[in-house]
């Protein structure tokens, strides 16, 4: 009937009609049981096409049921059988089987390979990185091993002049001995060393690295008749240790600590999270369900908000970690009960009136961090400026996916922009005060997160 009454175009532009014996065989199948409901069969077949009238007519056919699964194409080798054409990692006879990707073991390094659809990821080992794990990291460790590649140098230097002479003055560098900056060998590494292979990634220097490296090290280059030869303004004005590296002082002195297994593009008017996009994300439990976020900042330590631990001990407490679906166990994840509740001592309620909404977690045994759990970095201590009007920065958890909607069972990310506090004052007609983060997007629709 959908052949007949919906028909689609053919050779030269004519439609495709039923094939008459199609007809005849519908009629014969369905023409009584019509007949008992009181109807005529309405068709009159032999007023359709024979396949020799025309060949494209449409024929009985085992591929009208679209056998093929995952996008296979149905080939019919007669009215009964038929073969699929499967997309590349899927075999069987109706690609039904998805074809093991990790069979070959592409993750070098000690990698573990986790299986996709038609494709494959790679969870690299610490200290490794790309696709197959096979690129060494960007890290103080590995600089010590790694050669520059002068010829970056061009993309970041300010002056094409007198290449040579600065080539040599970097090469007179050594760690803790340039005199200037202990970490301005770490800074020419992480801006010339070479990828290790075209999967692999380059992260350079934060500009803020870059900033800290040119104040404390350009009286030295001067001094070496050397201008400073970097432009800070053509790397990332970011605070992201998956996009640059950043400067290890800042980072709390740990290599892992803001450094996640993915990036991502963009909790409401967000999408779900990858496993290892937020390493340091921590699902609070209170007697067994998820009540709050919470973040990791040190080994023994999680940071969350006071108003989630307000008027409850520590055993009412477990915090669980490495994972993103709170309806399913992984094998990456980790739980800890709580040993202690530290709630900031001037937090009073209700918090969204309480300039001291915060609370820390101490746990024991210490969490060992792996490429799934990780610290988040701290930023400067008293710095106002760090956090800068017009950043996008990145909200995840596990709270509403729209406003009065269901709380999310799948960690949520959503992209959302920094506002100054005047800005931000006058939008909401309230005093923000200084200590406070202000972000989202003014408008329907715009991402935020959702308690």
């Amino acid at each position: 009937m959908c052949s007949l009454l919906s028909p689609e175009c053919g050779v030269n532009g004519t439609y495709r009609q039923p094939c008459r014996a199609f007809c005849d065989d519908v009629r014969s199948a369905c023409e009584d049981t019509m007949h008992f409901g009181g109807l005529v069969w309405p068709v009159n077949c032999s007023s359709l096409p024979s396949p020799v009238e025309a060949v494209d007519c449409i024929r009985i056919t085992p591929c009208l049921s679209f056998p093929c699964q995952h996008n296979g194409t149905c080939l019919a080798t007669s009215e009964q059988n038929y073969t699929c054409a499967c997309e590349a990692g899927y075999i069987g006879h109706q690609c039904e089987i998805d074809f093991d990707e990790c069979s070959s073991t592409p993750c070098a390094n000690g990698g573990t390979c986790i299986d996709g659809i038609n494709d494959y990821t790679c969870f690299c080992s610490i200290g490794y990185t790309g696709q197959q794990c096979d690129c060494v990291d960007i890290t103080i460790e590995s600089c010590q091993y790694l050669d520059l590649n002068y010829a970056r140098l061009a993309s970041f230097s300010r002056s094409r002049s007198n290449n040579q002479g600065i080539r040599d003055f970097i090469q007179s560098l050594q760690y803790e001995r340039a005199g200037c900056y202990e970490h301005i060998g770490f800074f020419m590494c992480a801006l010339l060393a070479p990828e290790c292979s075209d999967e692999g990634y380059y992260r350079p220097p934060c500009n803020y690295f870059c900033e800290i490296a040119r104040s404390e090290c350009e009286p030295k280059f001067n001094t070496g008749g050397i201008r400073w030869p970097i432009d800070c303004d053509v790397l990332p004005n970011n605070n992201d240790s998956a996009v640059c590296v950043p400067d290890p002082n800042v980072a709390a002195g740990s290599g892992l600590c803001g450094r996640r297994l993915f990036g991502s593009d963009r909790i409401v008017g967000g999408m779900a999270a990858q496993l290892g996009s937020w390493p340091w994300q921590v699902s609070v439990l209170r007697h067994g369900s998820h009540i709050c976020g919470a973040v990791i900042i040190d080994p023994n330590w999680i940071l969350t908000a006071a108003h989630c631990v307000d008027g409850y001990s520590a055993s009412s407490y477990e915090l669980r970690m490495g994972f993103i679906s709170q309806a399913d166990s992984v094998p990456t994840e980790i739980r800890r009960s709580v040993n202690e509740i530290i709630m900031h001592p001037v937090y009073e309620y209700p918090p969204w009136y309480n300039d001291y909404d915060v609370a820390l977690f101490r746990v024991e045994p210490a969490i060992e961090y792996t490429e799934y759990i990780r610290p988040a970095c701290l930023p400067p201590a008293n710095d106002l400026s760090f956090f800068h009007a017009g950043e996008l920065c990145t909200v995840s958890g596990w709270g509403f996916l729209y406003d009065g909607g269901y709380v999310a069972n799948s960690l949520q990310e959503a992209e959302i922009n920094l506002w100054d506090q005047a800005t931000c004052n006058s939008m909401l007609n309230s005093n923000i005060l200084d200590s406070y983060i202000c972000a989202g997007g003014p408008g329907a629709g715009s991402a935020s997160t959702c308690s």
